[in-house]
């Protein structure tokens, strides 16, 4: 299913032509890449515009936000992005990350 996460831009972006505090859209398939590519292709957005950071998305500002429908909440988003990596929400750091968690901050590792 193609999803909506709105959000203010957080700096200038002068090469697209969106400021600091413009809206926009992160627009994303919780199901797979090419939903999402063929989603954009049917608005006239290039493949090559995906962002694949935390999970592959368009970013969606200016006249294009027309074409976005209701948005998720923070709290979905993060849910779909660790489904996406493959993380389980409620799994031990250590169990994740194949490694025992690092000691607190301040403490020390050494024994004598």
């Amino acid at each position: 299913m193609i999803k909506f996460h709105y959000h203010t831009s957080p700096r200038d972006i002068d090469r697209i032509g969106v400021k600091k505090g413009d809206p926009m859209c992160h627009v994303y398939s919780d199901r797979s890449l090419e939903e999402l590519v063929a989603w954009g292709a049917e608005r006239g957005l290039k493949e090559e515009w995906i962002h694949h950071s935390s999970m592959p998305h368009f970013d969606a500002f200016g006249d294009r936000l027309e074409g976005c429908g209701d948005g998720v909440g923070r709290r979905e988003l993060v849910a779909d992005i660790r489904r996406w990596r493959g993380v389980r929400v409620n799994r031990p750091a250590e169990s994740r990350l194949g490694t025992t968690p690092a000691p607190p901050r301040g403490s020390s590792t050494r024994r004598d």
